[in-house]
């Protein structure tokens, strides 16, 4: 017989928390990033290392760490590089990239002039300035889902403020619907109150500055110094 050890799952990163929750159906439009952000308020988790990295649970939520259901890491919505305004269900639609980087000669990819990221019916990011895409991974580099968007998931790929992605942008999220009643039955006060939440929210952020949102047509859009 040989004597072995089990060992505690890792801690999940922000991504990974949010695509389980995808699978799962856990939460609202409006009640996951409360949820998240609950957790943390009660002292359930902690964050380890910044933003982007995985927190684990302190001695309320289990005192030897991430074990199990309830003791896997959960982590808040609202810190940078990370705007949550969960939409429901789940776009496996491929990123288109604009300008056509294939179409680029290697100079050119050096100083691509305001790039643009799309997932077609859930969002999109604009890079604004010049950007060097000669190692761009986009499906490595953005998480980009319905209401969340997340740039650098792996903090090891980040770069300093200002170079790559890490920079200027505008982000246009859609399908942002507020939950439970049909939007055409909302009075004018029930739209504009869940319009200053979603500034709110977004303000949270002090690297976010909010632009607009539309209860009608379910588009959020706010600029970010850096991610």
């Amino acid at each position: 017989l040989r004597q072995r050890w089990t060992e505690a799952p890792k801690p999940l990163t922000e991504a990974e928390l949010v695509e389980l929750m995808d699978q799962h159906g856990i939460g609202t439009d409006a009640s996951i990033p409360q949820h998240i952000q609950t957790i943390q308020d009660r002292r359930y988790v902690q964050l380890v290392d910044g933003q982007g990295q995985p927190i684990v649970a302190t001695h309320r939520g289990g005192p030897q760490g991430p074990k199990g259901p309830k003791g896997r890491s959960q982590s808040p919505g609202n810190r940078r590089g990370a705007v949550n305004v969960k939409g429901k269900g789940r776009d496996p639609s491929p990123f288109v990239v604009e300008p056509d980087l294939r179409s680029l000669s290697s100079s050119e990819l050096t100083k691509v002039s305001e790039l643009k990221v799309i997932k077609p019916n859930v969002g999109e990011v604009v890079f604004h300035g010049l950007t060097d895409c000669t190692d761009l991974d986009v499906a490595r580099d953005i998480v980009l889902k319905r209401g969340y968007v997340l740039v650098y998931p792996d903090q090891k790929n980040k770069p300093p403020p200002g170079e790559g992605l890490n920079k200027h942008a505008t982000v246009t999220m859609y399908q942002c619907f507020p939950p439970g009643e049909p939007i055409r039955t909302l009075s004018d006060e029930a739209v504009q109150e869940y319009k200053d939440k979603i500034r709110r929210m977004t303000e949270e952020n002090s690297a976010c500055t909010f632009i607009d949102y539309d209860c009608q047509t379910g588009v959020w859009k706010f600029q970010v110094e850096r991610f």
